[in-house]
């Protein structure tokens, strides 16, 4: 019977004794074991290693365990080392085999080669490490250069703002002693300069979030909603106990996934109202961000609709992940647990 199948397979008494095996059984192992022999129990294989590469002994192995329990083994993943110290990737079964009343007497193993599919998954699995490395020496080098920028806004054109804006006010009063007829261009170009060292003011906490620095991510989420009502002149608001409990490595990536799921609420489905909750959410620490306006499943997905990679990406540097959930008719609510739900 054992012939007649198309993979190596492989016959054991109870005692672990090899009675019979195949060709394929052979060619897999790399040789013959003796049959009936204590020298060859449970696996004709020379080793068994897990997949992590830890050896098991061959009374410890797959076969040797349907064999004290009487369960089978369904497709274990393990390592055999073959007789040329080759090592193959297998899935091992061990199917137990009963006489009429039932008696465990002995099993039937299976051996299926996924070397082949092994390479692969492990060819895939290293190409998205590799991804995960660029991913993250992307936020980094971004992060970086905003805050650069926001010094840049901050330290030089902020202070070249305000150095004009003193000789304005001074070139102002000059004109006002003299009642000159150009006074109140004057005054509108005080104006104007006041009202651009405030705009790069907001460039640069938009650009690098100084209160993340010197507050924590509540105080920067605080400044942020603030900021968002004032400029949209929507209602927007943060809700947030001591049950929000997260890594200070991750509180900027937070922090842009909040800012990003803020401004696709407002400029995506036109949200009015926004809720930024900070808060354990069904036994799991999240972050959520609720907003009415069109409802997420009304909304194309990609650069002209709702764009989640970003967030997806970002999610991933810290082990959290998103949750989309569109609302019946309005709005809806992304969600980022920050463990597993």
């Amino acid at each position: 019977m054992l012939e007649n199948l198309p993979m190596p397979a492989y016959a054991c008494a109870l005692d672990g004794l090899i009675t019979h095996f195949n060709q394929h059984a052979v060619r897999l192992w790399g040789r013959e074991p003796s049959l009936n022999n204590p020298a060859d129990l449970f696996c004709g294989s020379m080793q068994i290693f897990s997949t992590d590469g830890l050896l098991i002994p061959h009374d410890q192995c797959y076969m040797a365990l349907a064999l004290e329990t009487g369960v089978e083994c369904l497709g274990t993943e393990i390592v055999i080392q073959c007789a040329n110290g080759q090592r193959i990737a297998a899935l091992a079964h061990a199917k137990t085999v009963r006489d009429k009343s039932g008696k465990l007497i002995g099993a039937i193993g299976i051996l299926v080669d996924i070397s082949a599919q092994s390479e692969v998954s492990h060819s895939l699995q290293s190409e998205i490490l590799k991804s995960r490395r660029l991913e993250q020496k992307f936020f980094e080098y971004s992060e970086r250069e905003q805050s650069r920028l926001m010094h840049h806004l901050h330290e030089d054109l902020g202070q070249q703002l305000t150095g004009i804006a003193l000789l304005v006010r001074v070139l102002g009063r000059r004109l006002s002693e003299e009642s000159h007829a150009e006074l109140n261009r004057v005054i509108e170009l005080a104006k104007l300069t006041s009202e651009s060292i405030e705009t790069a003011r907001n460039i640069a906490r938009g650009s690098y979030p100084l209160e993340l620095e010197h507050g924590g991510l509540m105080v920067a989420l605080e400044e942020l909603v603030r900021r968002t009502a004032d400029l949209f002149k929507i209602s927007c608001k943060l809700l947030h106990d001591d049950s929000f409990q997260y890594n200070q490595e991750s509180a900027i990536h937070l922090y842009r996934i909040a800012q990003e799921m803020m401004d696709n609420a407002i400029r995506r489905a036109c949200a009015r109202n926004i809720v930024v909750e900070c808060k354990a959410r069904d036994g799991v620490v999240a972050l959520a961000v609720v907003s009415d306006g069109i409802s997420y499943k009304y909304l194309p997905i990609g650069v002209n609709g709702m764009d989640f990679d970003l967030m997806h990406s970002r999610a991933r540097l810290f082990g959290a992940h998103l949750e989309i959930q569109e609302g019946a008719e309005i709005g809806g609510a992304v969600i980022c647990w920050l463990g597993t739900k």
